[in-house]
């Protein structure tokens, strides 16, 4: 299987190497293609109007991986890589140093490389980490594998978003929940602000085996399958109908 690692973190990040590291140990050819630098909250975002570098890296050499970093998103760094070094059946994106879960999925780079890599038509995992997590992930990584291929998830799933908490003790299957993360802009010289996130989410017991949001911090890793296909199916039903 031919596998592309990417993140929004940076080539440099240490949750990129801990996925490169268990990726070598499973899969015949891994190929890493990252950002330069953090691209945290660059959602799906792409460069046209001008160029960009790409560079040979040589950071995980030690592992027998080609890399390349990339002085620009995480999409653009999967575009690039499908471009110059051909299909790959597997793209997997992390692990990132921080949650990326409920509406916020809506701004992560991280989710964005694995979904454009499922556009380019690979199977694609975003995988992310509770702050301060990312070792936790990484022994994680294979018992999380080999949940999705026992339950050959991909098969139904081409694109699949991971989240790993603190002390996790156990695994489910998610919807991608509401409002986790909340910010407060605050001035911190004169007309410069900043944004200062907190967790906004109540976390209810019931809904730990149904929403992502509450499925982390009841100490679950999720699994959500997510779509690239925007269309609200319902209202267009709906609509349909009104309007014949």
């Amino acid at each position: 299987m031919k596998v592309l690692l990417t993140n929004d973190d940076g080539i440099d990040a240490k949750g990129i190497r801990i996925l490169a590291e268990w990726a070598k140990q499973m899969f015949d050819e891994v190929w890493v293609v990252a950002p330069k630098v953090e691209q945290s909250g660059a959602s799906h975002g792409i460069i046209l109007r001008h160029s960009f570098e790409v560079k040979r890296r040589h950071v995980f050499d030690d592992l027998g991986i080609p890399s390349y970093h990339v002085d620009s998103t995480p999409a653009d760094c999967v575009r690039y890589a499908f471009d110059k070094f051909g299909k790959f059946d597997l793209v997997l994106s992390g692990i990132n140093h921080g949650f990326n879960i409920g509406y916020d999925i809506s701004y992560s780079a991280t989710c964005a490389g694995a979904t454009e890599g499922c556009i380019l038509g690979s199977k694609s995992v975003a995988i992310s980490s509770d702050l301060g997590a990312l070792d936790v992930a990484g022994e994680q990584l294979t018992h999380v594998w080999s949940f999705i291929t026992n339950a050959n998830i991909l098969a139904y799933a081409s694109l699949l978003n991971v989240n790993v908490p603190h002390d996790p003790q156990g695994v489910v299957l998610t919807e991608q929940g509401g409002v986790f993360y909340a910010d407060h802009f605050e001035e911190v010289e004169p007309n410069q602000f900043h944004a200062r996130g907190y967790i906004a989410h109540d976390p209810k017991e019931e809904h730990k085996d149904k929403f992502d949001t509450d499925a982390v911090l009841h100490h679950l890793i999720s699994i959500s399958p997510l779509s690239v296909h925007r269309t609200d199916l319902e209202a267009l039903k709906a609509l349909r109908g009104l309007t014949r």
